[in-house]
């Protein structure tokens, strides 16, 4: 499927900050012990996964307008237009 994208960015933050981020939104997934776990195991293995197939690795835990920066930077084209 990498194939059909121009670009793949994955925002990534470590373990902390994802327990902090569900526990304090809104909606209820990821709030189950078994769908922490699970979001958590996912979490073990998938930045080197999308680092393997050329993925852009943004740093999610920095604040907002730094993270917005750096993934419109990554999708830009040189002419300066977002794909």
């Amino acid at each position: 499927m990498w194939h059909l994208f121009d670009r793949v960015v994955a925002l990534v933050a470590d373990v902390p900050t994802i327990k902090r981020r569900l526990a304090a939104r809104a909606g209820d997934y990821g709030k189950a012990p078994e769908e922490l776990a699970a979001i958590i195991g996912w979490h073990d293995g998938f930045e080197e996964s999308y680092r393997r197939f050329g993925a852009v690795i943004v740093e999610a835990t920095r604040p907002l307008h730094e993270v917005t920066d750096e993934v419109l930077a990554a999708v830009r084209l040189p002419s300066g237009e977002v794909q």
